[in-house]
């Protein structure tokens, strides 16, 4: 193995403690030792990936493989919304069903207000969401993703209305990120492997949550925490233990 990807929340870092096992930093810190390349592979923003910083990361597939880029903030790929996407955005939670929406880019993430859903997010993964703009001028940016507090059957309607060429995956029952189709953490792995001269058949990744099935069933080997859902596990080679139980230590000792 040459190349290794992380999901973030409930793969790297613990929902319980907000913070990366020492078994897994160690783990990671001997890969590097060993000549493997190490990288993030994560539904957040650039902006949002703070806890990480002591950890020598190679690169960073960020917002679901919308925006991808090296240790030094090099971008090997980047691809925003349409604006005539994020008017359409605005324009239904103004006329239609009001609802909290992340406009994510890579210099900014932005919300139009916050609720209890949002206040629920931001104590799961500790991170905690101020930037507030109205919709009228959050529309003008470029928004490489958007993470909308919604329920299943909203998410289906804006999906239908406003999102019919695009992609939407859920890690958490009060939220569900979308994309533009062709970009998930999949496609973000190829971008950076290729970057990097890496082949597909030297990679494996790790993580727990819905938006991680795409690069889990895409690397030559899939790892899913044992804290993982059950469609996670399915999508995996491996199942290793959760987060808490030092489940990416005893997965890189196994396999490297």
């Amino acid at each position: 193995m040459k190349a290794l990807f992380f999901d973030i929340d409930g793969t790297l870092v613990s929902f319980k403690t907000h913070k990366i096992p020492q078994t897994a930093i160690d783990a990671l810190l001997e890969a590097k030792k060993n000549g493997i390349k190490i990288f993030i592979s994560t539904g957040r923003s650039i902006l949002q990936v703070d806890e990480l910083a002591n950890i020598p990361f190679d690169g960073y597939i960020t917002q679901n493989g919308a925006f991808c880029c090296t240790a030094d903030k090099k971008i090997i790929f980047r691809k925003a919304f349409p604006r005539y996407i994020n008017v359409a955005m605005a324009n239904y939670i103004e006329k239609r069903e009001s609802f909290p929406c992340l406009f994510m880019s890579e210099e900014r993430v932005i919300l139009n207000y916050v609720d209890q859903t949002v206040e629920l997010l931001s104590k799961l993964t500790g991170i905690t969401f101020v930037d507030i703009m109205p919709l009228k001028e959050m529309v003008q940016r470029d928004v490489l993703q958007y993470c909308a507090f919604v329920d299943e059957k909203l998410e289906k309607k804006l999906m239908e209305e406003v999102f019919s060429d695009c992609i939407a995956t859920r890690w958490n029952p009060y939220f569900v990120d979308i994309n533009q189709a062709g970009l998930d953490k999949g496609t973000g792995i190829d971008r950076v492997l290729e970057y990097y001269n890496i082949p597909l058949s030297e990679s494996m990744a790790f993580g727990d949550g819905g938006n991680d099935i795409s690069m889990i069933s895409h690397a030559a080997v899939g790892v899913a925490m044992g804290n993982a859902k059950n469609n996670v596990k399915e999508a995996a080679d491996y199942i290793t233990d959760t987060v808490d139980n030092d489940g990416i230590a005893k997965a890189l000792k196994m396999f490297l």
